[in-house]
């Protein structure tokens, strides 16, 4: 296959954070804390990375091969079993290649909301929230892939676990990182052979057709059936022959034709006299 290039290379940057207080995910004058390249990250704000404050982060719905303009929605997730974090939340980004906005958040579910900043657009918190029984924080939303081929996307996730001190030192951040690929619209190879002339006559190794390849991927092998590996071949015997076709992916494609001769030797007998006499 599935490839003409017209890379569209791209970062996803996809990250969660929690402020110790209550209120939304934050940002600045100049974006947010995502960690991503022109963001700032936790650390600026939550100091002490504490360890002992357990914890699993995990963001999915988004599959590793993904199509164009195709929504996906995600599912984010923020774990404390052992119960001693107090509060949780998330924020994501998403960039392309240029560091711009890239493909396009909605459906923010109960807790989380959008904000944008210099044009890009930040998934978030509403209000940290305080983990429950379950020691299980989820959040939803869904994001749709631009209309783009043979892009990929890297997604950066954060997150912080609140001690519940009412400050912003020993909580915890996570992070996780993950791609995920809009592939090449694959053209399947194909071929055809058309005729360019017929043999002279019937025992005459001089006619010709040519090839129409298209799809697979660049470049093509053309071997025909008498050996000849251009895509017009000019020594064509009578009869049905084939050639084969390999792109640079190794596919193959096999098509025939079939060449006539143009002369074919006719005897009309135009009187026929029987002899008068032997000898």
């Amino acid at each position: 296959m599935f490839k003409t290039k017209n890379v569209a290379i791209a970062a996803l940057a996809l990250s969660s954070l929690l402020i110790a207080f209550s209120g939304s995910h934050p940002t600045s004058s100049s974006g947010g804390y995502t960690s991503a390249p022109g963001d700032g990250v936790c650390s600026q704000c939550h100091t002490d990375n504490n360890t002992s404050l357990d914890g699993d982060y995990t963001v999915t719905g988004i599959p590793v091969d993904i199509e164009a303009n195709t929504t996906y929605t995600v599912d984010i997730q923020l774990t404390n079993p052992s119960g001693n974090a107090s509060r949780g939340g998330f924020q994501i980004l998403a960039l392309d290649e240029d560091n711009t906005q890239g493909g396009t958040w909605s459906n923010a579910g109960t807790g989380s909301v959008l904000k944008t900043v210099i044009g890009k657009t930040y998934l978030g918190h509403q209000g940290s929230q305080s983990f429950p029984a379950s020691n299980e924080l989820n959040w939803t939303a869904d994001w749709t892939a631009p209309d783009e081929e043979d892009a990929t996307f890297n997604f950066y996730a954060v997150s912080i676990l609140a001690n519940g001190g009412n400050g912003n030192q020993n909580d915890r951040f996570l992070l996780q990182q993950f791609d995920a690929t809009i592939p090449d619209v694959v053209i399947p190879l194909s071929l055809s052979i058309d005729l360019v002339a017929n043999a002279t006559c019937a025992n005459s190794n001089d006619g010709s057709a040519t090839v129409t390849i298209s799809g697979g991927e660049a470049p093509y092998d053309i071997i025909w059936e008498n050996g000849e590996t251009t895509e017009t071949a000019t020594m064509l015997p009578v009869g049905n022959t084939f050639a084969v076709v390999t792109d640079a992916a190794g596919f193959s494609v096999e098509a025939e034709i079939e060449i006539n001769s143009i002369l074919e030797l006719e005897i009309d007998i135009v009187d026929l006299n029987n002899a008068s006499c032997f000898g």
